[in-house]
């Protein structure tokens, strides 16, 4: 995923769309819905995780807490308080098998409207595909679970055909024609319309491999212009070339060919867009804003994690987890960055984290300042997911990164250690610059100190200004909408369209 944009969420009227740079900032005074904007990261990894009736899951134990459907309602007036997800892949690829891609498509947009049922429950109402040009929207009457429109490029078509749609990941990516007590797939629905469709323009005696060829021949997802090029290009049939010589794109028969090409390959779009953002999410790290407190000891539970939890609870158990090797990696990488080590120690039963300096000198991080307890969960967590990514995804999104989502780093940490964390997650997403595994990293931050440092490391050539986006929040009054701007960075280092006195009390 690469942009998303959220609308009528709490006070996020819209956010437009946002860039998910290597770095993505989200600054704003408390209360004015970055965290609102954040937490939607969790949310949806909570949603694909579970088995769940609902689009959205607005709760869950070990994530983000989001309330009811009555808690979750824009915040300012509004005529449509439906909410709203649009989610940009850059790039994805329709395959005919497990290796060989049939089409590429660039900026696939997924747009899912959400509305309350009759039992004040979420429920998708609308669904929109958007790419080369065109979009396909799917709407949903929940009461007769059916499919009441499909428009493509603003045109209702089979309306007097009645539909279901089925879930098995996180979209609907399986639809069906009802026929009496059976159901028909679309994908074959649809190339039966096609036939019908082609053999207009064929004599009476054709038969129906000719329009079969012709349809394998014409089906690709492109633009109109290219879509008509495949149509003029058929020569083998005289019929078909000479009826379709002088079609436009602004003919009424070349729109219904097109649209109805578009239709094929909806399952097909829906089940690849299914797949991204289901690995999407499954890849995202949560850590939240208050972290565990340090405890001078952890009884022994023989748990092997690879994961963080949000609240950093189990970090002794994944730090026990840890192979030898990766803990001497772990350590060398704090001791690089931070100027301290790591060590995991099990005494009768019991862990203990132990903190330990140059100087032979180690401390139970219990008797450390409590921003040892804050940071080290998270320095722990983006180290080894960066080293060793764990590959929950489907084999056509290998290449997802992983994605830490970060409330308030900078939580009990001196200013020096602040910068520090900086310099560490800068270095982390350079040095991952040429290898296939890519990390992201948002992050809810106060820290003037955090925004100034990877500024500086811009201006000393460490870092590529392209890399950051700083998003900033802002609202006038607590029931006002919330203002969404985008501020980056120069190569000097210095942010562009800054608000004056952003920092000032």
């Amino acid at each position: 995923m690469d942009k998303i944009r959220i609308k009528n969420l709490r006070s996020l009227k819209d956010t437009n769309y946002i860039d998910l740079k290597p770095i993505t900032l989200l600054v704003g005074r408390n209360s004015s819905g970055k965290s609102t904007f954040l937490r939607t990261f969790p949310l949806f990894k909570q949603t694909v995780e579970a088995r769940t009736k609902s689009p959205i899951l607005f709760y869950s134990r070990n994530g983000v807490d989001f309330g009811s459907y009555e808690d979750i309602k824009p915040s300012f007036s509004t005529k449509d308080d439906c909410l709203e997800f649009e989610f940009v892949l850059d790039k994805i690829a329709l395959y005919t098998n497990a290796r060989n891609p049939l089409h590429s498509i660039t900026n696939l947009s997924t747009t899912l409207k959400i509305a309350a049922d009759s039992k004040n429950k979420p429920t998708l109402v609308c669904l929109k595909l958007e790419f080369s040009d065109n979009s396909i929207e799917i709407h949903i009457n929940n009461k007769l679970n059916e499919i009441s429109t499909f428009r493509v490029n603003g045109e209702e078509i089979l309306t007097e055909d009645k539909f279901v749609s089925f879930t098995r990941n996180f979209l609907p990516d399986r639809i069906y024609q009802k026929q009496g007590d059976s159901l028909v797939r679309l994908e074959e629905f649809s190339r039966g319309k096609l036939i019908e469709a082609v053999k207009e323009s064929l004599t009476s005696s054709s038969s129906s491999s000719l329009a079969l060829r012709i349809i394998k021949h014409i089906s690709v997802i492109a633009n109109k212009d290219v879509f008509l090029e495949k149509i003029l290009s058929f020569k083998d049939s005289k019929t078909w070339t000479k009826r379709t010589k002088n079609l436009t794109t602004s003919c009424k028969y070349f729109t219904k060919l097109y649209n109805l090409t578009l239709i094929k390959f909806l399952e097909e779009l829906l089940s690849i867009s299914n797949i991204n953002l289901r690995d999407t999410f499954l890849q995202i790290k949560y850590i939240a804003p208050i972290r565990a407190t340090a405890e001078r000891y952890y009884r022994v539970q023989d748990l092997d994690t690879d994961e963080i939890d949000p609240y950093g609870q189990n970090l002794p158990m994944f730090l026990a987890s840890l192979p030898k090797n990766t803990m001497e990696k772990f350590q060398e990488w704090t001791k690089e960055n931070f100027d301290f080590q790591v060590k995991i120690k099990k005494v009768e039963g019991h862990y203990s984290i132990k903190v330990f300096y140059e100087d032979k000198f180690e401390v139970n991080i219990s008797d450390m300042g409590f921003g040892y307890s804050q940071i080290l969960p998270i320095i722990t967590q983006i180290w080894y997911s960066s080293k060793y990514p764990n590959r929950r995804t489907f084999y056509r999104s290998k290449n997802t990164p992983t994605i830490f989502v970060i409330e308030q780093p900078e939580l009990h940490l001196h200013p020096d250690f602040q910068a520090k964390f900086a310099d560490a997650i800068v270095s982390i997403i350079h040095s991952l610059e040429d290898k296939s595994h890519k990390v992201k990293l948002i992050i809810e931050t106060h820290s003037k100190v955090i925004i100034n440092r990877i500024g500086q490391n811009i201006s000393r050539g460490r870092f590529s200004e392209e890399n950051v986006n700083v998003v900033i929040f802002n609202k006038e009054h607590d029931s006002a909408a919330t203002d969404v701007t985008i501020s980056t960075y120069k190569e000097n280092g210095l942010l562009k369209d800054w608000p004056v006195g952003f920092f000032s009390p």
